[in-house]
């Protein structure tokens, strides 16, 4: 039976929830994060001012763990895993509002809040706050930093000849590891890389250095496990990409 690697790119606050995901499909699990969260030191408005504030991320939720005066607000999260992050946080409401930007900007024009906070990433794929300015601010609080480098231990599984299935959840993580894999070398003519997206906006138009790239059935974590543990097992079964 063959075994591979899945390589988890997230930033190191999603780390615990990935490994938790992605046991059950039984490979090696290999920690290589291509973006890492940096704060920027803005200085946060008076919450009094708002009734509610927005989560896109949960980078951006861990801010405010120990920020007791915004956890009475109604959170609005995208995603479940944002949304889960923030109750536990301490925000009691915590309202999930479906799985992607558009889900949430829906929510948030039919939603009865008087002035929302967004603080987001300095790098936004949508900015929230334009449909909505009146009502919705937004301030960047962190900023994603790529890697300098890839690990070994994900450079030397890739080397090894074994297939190799990387899990990609944002378009900026999608380029950012297709980058450091061509600094290194790595092409899709010697190695068995396989890229799963969570959407195909995800993965965009490029093809990259992989041997194969795949788009979830749905845009949610089961899925993207689903079809990562199906890809496994026809590998385990000796497919090849």
């Amino acid at each position: 039976m063959t075994k591979g690697g899945i390589v988890n790119i997230r930033p190191p606050n999603y780390r615990q929830r990935f490994q938790e995901a992605f046991a059950c499909v039984g490979w090696r699990i290999i920690e290589a994060p291509v973006l890492v969260p940096e704060t920027l030191g803005a200085v946060l408005p008076d919450p009094d001012a708002y009734d509610a504030i927005i989560f896109t991320s949960q980078v951006a939720v861990e801010l405010f763990r120990n920020i007791p005066a915004w956890h009475g607000k109604i959170a609005y999260a995208v995603g479940a895993a944002t949304a889960e992050a923030a109750h536990d946080a301490g925000f009691a409401r915590a309202i999930q509002t479906g799985m992607d930007a558009k889900d949430l900007a829906k929510v948030l024009a039919a939603a009865s809040f008087h002035l929302a906070f967004y603080p987001s990433a300095e790098e936004v794929s949508a900015d929230l706050s334009l449909d909505d300015p009146l009502r919705i601010h937004r301030l960047a609080v962190y900023r994603m930093t790529p890697s300098a480098r890839l690990p070994e231990a994900f450079l030397n599984l890739v080397r090894s000849g074994q297939p190799v299935i990387v899990p990609v959840f944002s378009r900026r993580s999608a380029r950012t590891v297709e980058r450091l894999l061509q600094d290194a070398g790595v092409t899709g003519k010697d190695a068995m890389l396989i890229a799963i997206g969570i959407s195909a906006d995800v993965l965009g138009v490029e093809t990259g250095p992989w041997q194969r790239r795949v788009v979830a059935d749905n845009p949610t974590m089961d899925a993207l496990v689903a079809k990562t543990a199906a890809i496994a097992t026809e590998f385990n079964a000796g497919a090849r990409p």
